[in-house]
């Protein structure tokens, strides 16, 4: 019982040691057509749930995207980009159109190819449309498109609310976003200031904190030798907890510098 109990304890305190950081919701085309996408803050947008995957023939997909701040304005941030390119993205073809103007938002024709496109697109409202085509012909690719709420303040002075975050070129993005390891301002000034001091000082007080609990867990199963486990039980458990610990480290260190 006391086992079962400091065991669960020690879950829940892994649990919430290791969640750290702000990471966006992803959302896949593939499994959204024919939906509408409500996001709030910032969302990613992905082709497949796999990095580079098998791609439907004759797809026809279109997905509406909404921000639910309905005076807010969505950004468009291409992390990657990587499917077959073709003349006029007759092969495959990811088409981003204005909901308000109805107007094409980046190429007439299209995203296709495997040079991600650096230019930060934008709405004119809290709406876009995503239509992703491909032909009859066998083909992979992947994408991943950075979507972020924003707006540009309020007042004689463009102010951002309390709990936003102004960026450089006078966005006004929610405060959370910031030193994510995410470009949701478009000019990566969510991103600088401050930032490398307070990734380093999550990772060391989480793993601080991992290394304490499982000190004081030796020593509560220590204590209780005689009554529960033998010594080379204790001894796979604790390994099995440095184990946990080290996997657990790694993915906080990955979440920091996404």
């Amino acid at each position: 019982m006391v086992g079962a109990i400091s065991l669960n304890c020690f879950l829940i305190l892994i649990g919430s040691v290791v969640v750290a950081g702000y990471i966006p919701t992803s959302y896949y085309l593939t499994e959204k057509c024919g939906y509408t996408i409500v996001f709030s803050n910032d969302a990613r947008i992905r082709l497949s749930r796999y990095s580079s995957s098998y791609l439907p023939r004759s797809l026809s997909c279109h997905v509406a995207v909404t921000s639910v701040k309905a005076s807010d304005y969505i950004m468009i941030k291409f992390r990657d980009l990587d499917t077959q390119l073709s003349t006029r993205c007759s092969t495959n073809s990811l088409k981003i159109t204005d909901a308000v103007t109805t107007q094409a938002i980046g190429p007439q024709g299209g995203f296709c190819g495997f040079s991600t496109p650096y230019q930060v697109y934008q709405s004119t409202g809290d709406s876009i449309y995503l239509d992703f085509k491909t032909n009859s012909l066998f083909q992979t690719g992947s994408l991943d498109i950075l979507l972020t709420s924003f707006n540009y303040g309020s007042g004689a002075n463009s102010s951002c609310a309390s709990n936003e975050f102004k960026c450089s070129n006078n966005k006004c993005i929610w405060g959370g976003l910031t030193c994510d390891g995410y470009n949701n301002c478009g000019d990566n000034s969510d991103e600088i200031s401050g930032c490398g001091t307070t990734s380093v000082a999550v990772i060391a007080g989480s793993v601080g904190a991992v290394v304490f609990i499982i000190i004081v867990l030796v020593i509560i199963f220590g204590a209780r030798r005689r009554y529960y486990y033998h010594s080379h039980v204790r001894i796979a458990f604790i390994s099995s907890l440095l184990s946990d610990y080290r996997e657990s480290t790694t993915k906080l260190i990955a979440s920091a510098i996404v």
